[in-house]
């Protein structure tokens, strides 16, 4: 009876070794697919399946490099959404520790400290990620347009309004129809004092955002909220549009040329009012993996 127990504790330690060692070789799941499942959860809004596959890549798909990386950045992408902060940081942390040179890391974890209300911290990632990606400043990928959006929003809310207001100018000058460059540009101009022109950009904003239906309505929401202020700061009928546009001024087009992708709006900030909108994960310098 003992010799038939020893032998079964025999085998069955050999079997645990044996599935430790498939384990440990990334022979059970295929990293490289859990990590395409948990992009495609994550963009279809299923956040906790994204996190899920995200998890599974990273401890049992015998992933590195850049591939590591991926699954990192669509974890954190996630848990950002969740409104899980620290999680997020903890994984975007590892992505720039992994990928020093990647500025989609930077990048990303910008955003979440600017969320996290980490300032200084957020602006130092936004500066190197976009002296990483656009070294000269003449880049003109549109999909650039939201990173310097944020850049000038956290700028704003460090009082640097010259600044901000340098970003969300090249913010438009990459996608002319960013509804948020524009808000970012009247609330620059609110501070100066310039009142009703702070009003007509936010009068073309409501215009453009009117004709778009697929615009999330708590993103119609910032911007009417916005503009009825303003059109009361100027002494306008708030439940109707002002007639502060220029004439000479082209209608926006009813949708920016980025459309978000993995999170279409952000949670709200006490910060300036300033909403953000969400960031694309897309990898600013090359397509990730699984996206």
């Amino acid at each position: 009876m003992i010799s038939r127990f020893k032998a079964l504790s025999r085998a069955l330690l050999i079997i645990a070794g044996f599935v430790a060692l498939i384990f440990a070789a990334g022979c059970v799941f295929d990293g490289e697919a859990d990590v395409d499942v948990a992009w495609s959860a994550l963009k279809k809004g299923d956040l906790n399946q994204s996190i899920r596959f995200a998890s599974r890549a990273i401890n049992f798909g015998g992933l590195s490099g850049e591939k590591l990386g991926s699954a990192y950045e669509c974890r954190a992408a996630a848990n950002r959404d969740k409104n899980e902060l620290d999680r997020a940081l903890a994984d975007l942390d590892r992505l720039v520790a992994l990928r020093p040179d990647y500025a989609g890391g930077y990048l990303a974890r910008g955003e979440v400290l600017f969320r996290a209300k980490s300032h200084d911290r957020a602006l130092a990632d936004m500066d190197q990620g976009l002296k990483l990606v656009d070294p000269s400043g003449n880049a003109k990928a549109v999909s650039l347009a939201r990173r310097y959006v944020i850049r000038g929003n956290i700028r704003l809310v460090k009082k640097d309004a010259d600044g901000a207001m340098a970003d969300y100018e090249h913010a438009l000058s990459l996608d002319p129809a960013s509804f948020d460059a524009r808000m970012g540009r009247s609330l620059v101009l609110e501070t100066r004092g310039q009142k009703r022109e702070a009003l007509a950009e936010m009068e073309l904003v409501c215009q453009a955002a009117s004709k778009n239906f697929s615009l999330p309505l708590s993103r119609q929401s910032v911007y009417l909220r916005r503009v009825v202020a303003l059109r009361m700061a100027n002494g306008f009928d708030p439940s109707k549009p002002a007639p502060v546009i220029p004439a000479e001024a082209p209608p926006l087009p009813a949708a920016p040329k980025a459309e978000s992708a993995e999170s279409p709006e952000a949670p709200a900030t006490t910060d300036a009012d300033i909403q953000m909108d969400g960031v694309s994960e897309k990898n600013p310098d090359k397509p990730l993996l699984g996206n």
